[in-house]
């Protein structure tokens, strides 16, 4: 199953989650709510989502949040993609690493 991975600079949430309101069955503030940061630790600087989006769910994000990171994801054979893109951007999940 192919998912994408979206990560925004905290600044940019209120906007990425109002973007997210209209597609998001739990809402749009339930998008956005995994803080990263550079050492896992408040205040986060950075927060990801991950899901089944189309490509106008991911236009209307990255009009909300421009300089948003946008990476496609196959959860069941790229098990550590999420991981592997923190590190890429030297960001760390508070609260520990993601476990698929």
């Amino acid at each position: 199953m192919t998912s994408t991975i979206i990560l925004i600079l905290a600044a940019q949430r209120d906007a990425a989650n109002a973007a997210a309101e209209g597609f998001n069955p739990g809402g749009g503030d339930a998008s956005f709510t995994v803080g990263l940061s550079a050492n896992g630790q408040e205040p986060a600087t950075h927060y990801w989502c991950a899901g089944r989006l189309d490509a106008q769910k991911i236009a209307a994000i990255l009009a909300a949040a421009p300089d948003a990171v946008v990476e496609s994801w196959e959860m069941d054979a790229e098990p550590a993609a999420p991981n592997d893109l923190l590190a890429q951007h030297g960001l760390t999940r508070i609260g520990g690493d993601f476990q698929p």
